[in-house]
């Protein structure tokens, strides 16, 4: 079984190539690398001779990332393992980013874990079918009540 991130970024590799960046990890892992307070107004757009163009949402954004700019270059070169950026140069352009969708914590009924619990009886390792057991009881609630 494939994983998400690996889907993801076999998709978003052909698009970062395009743009100048040889890693689209950082396409994918930019709220990581930057944190929500940048994520939410500033995206990565380009990486040419070492400068990276980051399109910001206003001139606001654009300043606070110039006055960042050394504590971000740091962070990227830190998450790649090289100094891959050595420049950020901030483009106000308009996009809209949506708010960060906030979780619900789920809690399952006590159906969903009793079914839960019949699909794992067979794992041996005690950590692993615990692990399953929680993970399926959330499946199961998610799918027995759709709306949470």
């Amino acid at each position: 079984m494939k994983t998400l991130s690996r889907s993801l970024h076999k998709l978003l590799k052909p698009l970062a190539s395009a743009q100048g960046f040889a890693d689209a990890r950082i396409l994918s892992s930019w709220r990581q690398i930057v944190g929500d307070e940048f994520y939410q107004h500033a995206q990565p757009q380009q990486l040419k001779n070492g400068v990276l163009t980051v399109s910001v949402c206003h001139g606001a954004v654009a300043m606070q990332l110039q006055h960042m700019a050394p504590m971000i270059i740091e962070r990227i070169n830190r998450y790649f393992g090289f100094a891959a950026v050595k420049g950020i140069r901030p483009q106000q352009t308009y996009f809209d980013m949506e708010p960060p969708k906030t979780r619900t914590n789920i809690v399952p009924d006590a159906g969903a874990e009793t079914r839960a619990e019949a699909q794992v009886q067979g794992v041996k390792d005690d950590s692993l079918r615990e692990a399953l057991k929680k993970l399926g009881a959330q499946v199961e609630t998610r799918h027995s009540n759709p709306t949470t």
